[in-house]
């Protein structure tokens, strides 16, 4: 984790010009699959559409986002709530810029 933190992004993707850089090799690996090899194993399962994503993180967002009922994460400010943590924080820098406290 020291790499995260110093911010030392170490693993360079050097597929054509592309020239990104990720502290991680993980990440790397993550990157080069989804993007230049477009592998997009995740499939929404409650979209006509087809909407599909390269990591399982994104997806199971995607479907606690966009899919579940449950929105267990309250804002301390006002009434609203969010079904993952990543939606309330946005919800407070945009509507509770002043308060610090999740």
């Amino acid at each position: 984790m020291q790499t995260f933190h110093e911010g030392k992004k170490d693993h360079h993707c050097i597929i054509g010009n592309c020239g990104l850089s990720f502290g991680q090799n993980s990440h790397l690996q993550d990157h080069i699959r989804v993007v230049h090899e477009g592998k997009r194993p995740f499939k929404c399962t409650h979209n006509e559409f087809g909407c599909t994503f390269g990591l399982e993180k994104d997806w199971r967002s995607h479907e606690a986002l966009k899919h579940s009922s449950s929105k267990p994460y309250k804002c301390n400010h006002c009434e609203a709530s969010f079904p993952i943590p990543q939606a309330k924080k946005k919800h407070m820098k945009q509507c509770h810029p002043r308060e610090n406290d999740d």
